[in-house]
């Protein structure tokens, strides 16, 4: 997998909720995760950790958004703002918010790509190292475009963050995986039929689990919903899910 401080690489993901507290209760009980809480001038966030390993983070909205819906959100590692913003904007993205400068950390500017998925653009900070992709239950293993404009979206992130794209014979349209330095960094679909609650383009990350019939069933006993129950990859077992907020997530149980 892909090194975390390559330039154009996924390192982090985080969500924004309504109700943080609700939310690590609802993810610690189906992901078994632990949380660090620190408080920022942004406010309280939750470090979501695997033992001693951090795999995500998760903060109360902010009311100016509180009309936004509950979002996972991709972070890509990048060396400059200002140069990267360029580049996003020749291929066709849009800045949604400005740059701004977390305290003693990186500096975060949120962008749309064509197709209107959102991310964030993370540069300085202490460099990421190692391996952000993991395989051990609760880790984030995998992070996926579903779009209504594939050719688009492939040339954006292309151009962006020098990805390559090769087109598999993997559904009716077929499935884009993304390298970067010869190793897969994403993967992209056409945008599926799953209800009003993802029926816009965006990026999904994959959590991996023990076991994706458990974890499906018991996300509604959670107040979470299953947007698309268990399938059958070549890798595993698959879901896609939403939280009692709505955010939008799979799971990935790996086959041995």
């Amino acid at each position: 997998m892909i090194d975390a401080g390559t330039y154009g690489s996924i390192n982090w993901v985080d969500l924004s909720t309504p109700d943080v507290a609700a939310s690590a209760a609802f993810y610690a009980e189906l992901l078994g995760w632990d949380f660090a809480k620190s408080t920022t001038p942004m406010g309280e966030y939750f470090v979501c950790k695997v033992g001693e390993r951090e795999v995500a983070g998760m903060m109360e909205q902010d009311p100016a958004t509180a009309d936004s819906p509950p979002v996972w959100t991709l972070f890509f590692f990048i060396e400059a703002m200002d140069a990267t913003l360029v580049k996003v904007k020749a291929a066709g993205g849009t800045v949604l918010e400005a740059p701004f400068d977390i305290p003693d950390g990186p500096r975060v500017c949120v962008v749309a790509d064509p197709t209107g998925a959102m991310l964030a653009l993370l540069a300085g900070g202490d460099r990421p190292e190692g391996e952000y992709f993991f395989a051990s239950p609760g880790a984030v293993c995998w992070v996926e475009l579903s779009t209504d404009d594939m050719a688009a979206a492939e040339g954006f992130y292309t151009s962006v963050f020098g990805w390559l794209g090769a087109t598999l014979d993997i559904g009716s349209k077929g499935y884009t995986m993304f390298t970067l330095g010869g190793e897969d960094v994403a993967g992209m679909k056409p945008l599926p039929d799953l209800g009003p609650l993802a029926a816009v383009p965006r990026w999904v990350t994959y959590f991996t689990v023990a076991d994706c019939d458990a974890t499906t069933a018991a996300a509604p006993r959670l107040g979470g919903r299953v947007l698309r129950p268990p399938g059958e990859i070549p890798e595993g077992k698959y879901a896609i899910l939403a939280d009692p907020h709505g955010a939008t997530f799979a799971v990935m149980e790996f086959a041995l």
